[in-house]
């Protein structure tokens, strides 16, 4: 272990940044055994916030729970300053609103606490072989929807949140691409998040709809990890059969989550809820291109999308949240 980095050393430059020495001295002791490590220790976020904006690392290990700043900020700036350094974050927390938390924020992976030699050093071959092997550590995600509209009033706010923090976002709408006003809604959306889209159709019976094949290849993509779909707990079969898709085609998609469309039941129950505050002003704009005076439009108009983001913030610190069923989330 050293204070500061040295470059002439061979090894992998790695910097750590944990306050507990128990964990610190684990992390350390599992690492310099490899012997292809050289660890920088910082015990606070704001060292560690300056080591990992001023001087490049191969990776950065930081825990979420920090004296001064907090993990999330440290995130945040290093990857502002070096978006491709891969980042590992280690939290004792599981609750899902963590971890959603820090992958946003634009960590590449999370290690749960207590800290399992095997699985540290998988993810670490797994970061780093990503990052040398000629593509970015960065991520992709994928929003799955039935029809125009439906991903942008699900999961807009999260998905300016991923935008914002580096992540590639790709729309996929389960229907033929035409020349109405929908349509030109969505691909306004897209532009906002800079974000493609593609139309697959699906086929099939609604209780048994066949996956895309393009679908399948796309999840499958180095980097994709996450994936956002319609509830099944919803009143339309168009919705439901999307729903099937999404779980159909990413089995090897770590992180799965639901959101809440127009028709969702009563039978939707969210278990994470995602602080969209700051990006509120980006979904009203996301969504306003499905304003109009029919009433199938009432829940794109402003007031509507504000009321709903409150009510669901009654379950996070009375914010403006976006609900999501969690699936699975291997983190």
């Amino acid at each position: 272990m050293t204070d500061s980095q040295d470059r002439s050393d061979p090894r992998l430059q790695v910097l750590l940044v944990e306050d507990s020495l128990v964990d610190a001295h684990l992390l350390i002791a599992i690492l310099d055994a490899e012997g292809a490590y050289q660890v920088t220790l910082a015990q606070d976020g704001m060292r560690g916030t300056l080591l990992a904006t001023e001087q490049d690392w191969d990776l950065i290990i930081t825990d979420l729970n920090l004296p001064g700043d907090s993990g999330l900020d440290l995130i945040r700036t290093a990857k502002s300053h070096h978006p491709t350094t891969p980042i590992l974050t280690t939290t004792g927390y599981s609750a899902p609103k963590y971890l959603h938390s820090a992958l946003r924020e634009g960590a590449d992976d999370v290690l749960m606490k207590p800290i399992e030699r095997d699985d540290l050093l998988r993810k670490l071959l797994h970061l780093l072989g990503t990052a040398r092997g000629g593509e970015s550590a960065r991520r992709r995600v994928v929003a799955l929807g039935a029809e125009p509209g439906d991903i942008e009033l699900g999961c807009g706010g999260v998905l300016c949140g991923h935008r914002r923090h580096g992540q590639d976002v790709v729309l996929v709408v389960l229907q033929d691409e035409g020349d109405g006003a929908s349509d030109r809604a969505l691909h306004a959306a897209a532009d906002l998040l800079g974000a493609r889209v593609h139309h697959w159709p699906a086929s099939g019976p609604h209780d048994d709809p066949e996956v895309p094949e393009e679908l399948l290849s796309l999840l499958a993509e180095p980097g994709t990890d996450t994936l956002y779909v319609p509830s099944v707990h919803d009143g339309t079969e168009r919705r439901q059969a999307a729903h099937r898709i999404g779980l159909g085609s990413a089995p090897s998609v770590h992180n799965l989550y639901c959101y809440q469309t127009p028709s969702s039941t009563t039978d939707f129950h969210p278990s994470l809820f995602v602080d969209i505050g700051d990006y509120v002003d980006d979904k009203l704009a996301l969504v306003s291109g499905y304003q109009g005076p029919e009433p199938l439009n009432a829940p794109f108009e402003t007031e509507m999308v504000r009321s709903t983001a409150r009510y669901w913030g009654r379950f996070e610190g009375f914010g403006t949240v976006e609900p999501l069923e969690v699936v699975r989330s291997d983190v």
